[in-house]
């Protein structure tokens, strides 16, 4: 991931072309043809991708913290800042990325993975902060309840729900309806 992140506000989420990874079944390592790089900066923002790898890093540095303090806190740095960037250049990276659309288009929005990006900070950091932006994100998407079924790249509602629920409990009725009897 730190590879991707080329600067301030700017982070490549994708390389190749789907048109031309789909037609080929072959290792990478034997792959010949064109690999255009694309990425999210402020100009074409892509919210779902910054705030994805935001959650994703956070969860690394709690992994890492009691075994490389350097690295963990790098890691812990870099969610921050995709964070704020998912949070404050809003916009679907398929938008931002046009030949993801075709191929990982973002059926679910960016909002279930500010709320996802906002608790893994919290989780990580203890800063009731990163709660209360993913208290708002909730309500702001209007994430109440609902079927969700399943926990995937693109829809992270299963897991927000989830992880609410450890991080917050079910004593804040405000803001949600989520029961235990709701988790199945």
């Amino acid at each position: 991931m730190f590879k991707c992140h080329t600067g301030y506000n700017e982070y490549y989420g994708q390389a190749g072309n789907g048109e031309i990874d789909h037609a080929l079944w072959s290792r990478p390592e034997t792959m010949t043809e064109e690999r255009p790089s694309y990425k999210i900066d402020q100009a074409n923002p892509g919210s779902d991708l910054a705030a994805e790898t935001a959650a994703a890093l956070a969860a690394g540095y709690m992994v890492y913290k009691s075994r490389d303090a350097n690295y963990a806190n790098q890691m812990l740095d870099m969610s921050k800042e995709m964070y704020e960037f998912a949070d404050n250049f809003r916009q679907t990276y398929d938008i931002s990325i046009p030949d993801a659309y075709n191929w990982y288009r973002s059926w679910s929005g960016y909002g279930d993975e500010l709320v996802w990006a906002g608790l893994w900070l919290y989780r990580a950091t203890g800063d009731e902060s990163y709660l209360n932006r993913a208290r708002g994100h909730w309500s702001e998407f209007n994430l109440q309840y609902s079927e969700a079924r399943q926990f995937s790249w693109d829809d992270k509602k299963a897991g927000v729900y989830a992880l609410f629920w450890l991080l917050d409990g079910p004593h804040r009725p405000t803001w949600t309806t989520l029961t235990r009897t709701s988790i199945t």
